[in-house]
């Protein structure tokens, strides 16, 4: 079979436009799990509910971090080590915190488990803020917390 010189043009343009697209796909694939692997589960989570256009909803912690949690609690920027153990009763030097505590724009999820393990996941505020409401509060794992998407900022907010 043989092709004239504007279908051999044409053919050529095609599969290079092909190639071109397989491998941004390939680029696109690769970064986007590089992106999903640092976040957090509840990060995850409230991604998809805002790929599905809703701005409000409520969760269990229980159901995004397994069934074996019992309890979670907020850390605020700012606070301290010391000040969480004191504020919860338990030993969270696990963290990891600097002497500041925890950093300006990030705040932390804590959670229990039944054996009284402690699990930390790390947010930036301006993509989930636990702070903004009453803050610094403590949930039982298997309760429905309310989060509401902040128009102006885009970001979650914990809302009880």
């Amino acid at each position: 079979m043989q092709l004239g010189s504007t279908a051999k043009k044409l053919l050529t343009t095609l599969i290079v436009l092909f190639a071109l697209a397989v491998a941004g796909m390939i680029g696109v694939a690769h970064s986007g799990t590089a992106v999903s692997a640092q976040e957090g589960a509840l990060e995850k989570t409230l991604h998809a509910i805002s790929a599905n256009n809703l701005n409000a909803t409520g969760v269990a912690f229980a159901d995004i971090y397994g069934e074996d949690k019992t309890a979670a609690a907020v850390a605020c920027p700012g606070e301290t080590t010391d000040e969480l153990s004191s504020r919860l009763g338990v030993d969270v030097s696990g963290m990891n915190l600097a002497d500041s505590g925890v950093p300006d724009g990030y705040n932390y999820l804590i959670l229990a488990d039944q054996n009284g393990d402690l699990t930390y996941d790390r947010m930036a505020m301006s993509d989930i803020n636990l702070c903004a409401g009453q803050g610094q509060g403590t949930y039982r794992a298997y309760d429905i917390v309310p989060f509401v998407k902040d128009p102006a900022t885009g970001a979650w907010v914990l809302a009880a």
